[in-house]
């Protein structure tokens, strides 16, 4: 609907509009403190996790799956067929992402599926490419290419990339323009005078 013409214009002094801006302004601020306390606090809020970095949750599922469904074998039962992941689900091309360094040949060719065949545990293993030793859980990856091939080795757990790329990184990211936007808001109550 637009103005006819009849309706009282409304108009605010300049005391009365800076009083105004600075209820927008306080209230603002209050709105980007509440939203940096919840990103400061995104381990006991996953609802946030979910708006804010949904990529993570999908490549942890995806990979816990994996790894799960390798390390289960019931005791005196037959043997439990890993989880396979296939180009398109969830998680796949999040987790194909962290494998690039790890499996060089998956950047000039596509990868049709991958799985978890076995999981390992290294204690102080040292890497020379890297210069890192680590201990903790190595799964061993299998990656099928188009053309057939068949890529194997085990690696380093994936959990913490996953965390640092697909959680930590897009906080960082939301964090910080919550900072600069509170600065802003700030900034601009500098000039907004009192009534």
């Amino acid at each position: 609907m637009g103005r006819t013409g009849s309706e009282p214009r409304v108009t605010y002094t300049r005391g009365e509009l800076g009083h105004r801006l600075v209820r927008r302004t306080d209230a603002s601020g209050i709105i980007v403190t509440i939203l940096g306390w919840y990103l400061n606090n995104v381990d006991r809020y996953t609802w946030v996790i979910k708006v804010l970095a949904p990529k993570y949750i999908e490549a942890l599922s995806a990979y816990e799956v994996m790894l799960t469904s390798a390390r289960a074998s019931p005791s005196g039962g037959p043997p439990v067929a890993p989880v396979v992941m296939n180009a398109g689900d969830r998680g796949f091309s999040e987790i194909l992402f962290l494998l690039a360094d790890k499996f060089p040949e998956t950047r000039q060719s596509t990868v049709t599926r991958m799985t978890i065949t076995d999981v390992g545990l290294a204690i102080g293993v040292y890497a020379p490419e890297t210069g890192v030793y680590y201990s903790g859980v190595q799964p061993a990856l299998e990656i099928t290419l188009k053309d057939g091939k068949t890529l194997a080795r085990y690696v380093n757990d994936l959990r913490p990339e996953i965390r640092g790329r697909f959680l930590e990184e897009p906080l960082f990211h939301w964090s910080m323009g919550l900072f600069w936007a509170g600065i802003a808001i700030s900034f601009v109550a500098l000039f907004v005078p009192e009534k």
